[in-house]
């Protein structure tokens, strides 16, 4: 499990996504089953 993950459920928060949005990419951790 990635820490952003971990940090959510200290917190208690669900996280569903984390996504990096660039000039030329999108990056979902979700779709790359990080998360």
């Amino acid at each position: 499990m990635i820490k952003i993950v971990e940090a959510g459920k200290i917190m208690g928060i669900d996280v569903l996504d984390h996504i990096i949005i660039t000039k030329n990419k999108v990056f979902s951790f979700k779709g790359e089953k990080l998360i």
